[in-house]
């Protein structure tokens, strides 16, 4: 039986941190997750410093997602990370100065694959790409780059993300493959399991109660985590 992937808790809504992620957290620190990330987006800097503290202090890893896409905003993730102390930044489209900036500091780095953030058919934040062009661009972000893992936003693919799981999965089956977001059903989690994705990560769904509709975000998290366990 092939392992089920870890989750990655955002505490996002809609792309952005949202405005009481540390408390949340704090409520939901004790269930059994490892993985807790926000985005740059939604507080300031200090803010987010004290989230990334309350994680680390809390043994838990953490995830930096950004989602700008220019130099200037890479600069600042990779000093701001650096200064929180994450565990691995993801997102961004993939920039040598960021990597190299992330080496030195010790965190993974996970960039995002295809041409992402798109608008198509009235629907923004989707991802464009062929599936060998794909493919290719991931083998080079692992493979010649050297990158930590590769970040696939595959569910807003404008055809099909299964097919995007699946070829990535095959193709790079040792990679360490995060698929983000759009992950709201247990039948994604299914799939993700049986094509070997390593971690996928969950926010909106939660904060939109998709698993316990009369819930609060603890307890659609624990229906998530429960799932997992009992899928075991």
């Amino acid at each position: 039986m092939k392992k089920k992937p870890d989750i990655i808790v955002m505490l996002t809504h809609k792309d952005v941190t949202v405005p009481n992620a540390k408390e949340i957290f704090e409520q939901c620190k004790d269930l059994p997750v490892q993985d807790w990330g926000f985005k740059n987006v939604g507080h300031d800097d200090e803010y987010l410093k004290e989230l990334a503290k309350a994680m680390k202090d809390a043994g838990k890893n953490v995830y930096f997602e950004v989602i700008s896409y220019n130099e200037e905003a890479y600069k600042k993730a990779a000093e701001l990370a650096a200064e929180c102390q994450v565990d691995f930044v993801t997102g961004t489209k993939y920039s040598p100065v960021l990597h190299e900036a992330l080496k030195k500091s010790g965190i993974g780095y996970s960039p995002f694959v295809g041409k992402v953030g798109c608008v198509y058919n009235g629907r923004s934040g989707m991802m464009m790409g062929e599936y060998d062009e794909l493919v290719a661009e991931a083998k080079d972000l692992i493979e010649v780059k050297g990158t930590t893992g590769l970040d696939v936003s595959a569910y807003r693919h404008i055809v099909s993300g299964e097919t995007v799981i699946e070829r990535l999965t095959a193709a790079l089956p040792n990679a360490h493959i995060c698929i983000a977001g759009s992950v709201d059903s247990f039948e994604k989690i299914d799939f993700l399991t049986k094509n070997g994705v390593t971690k996928f990560t969950m926010g909106s769904a939660l904060f939109d109660k998709l698993f316990v509709p009369d819930g609060s975000f603890r307890d659609n998290l624990k229906r998530v985590l429960d799932y997992m366990a009992k899928a075991e």
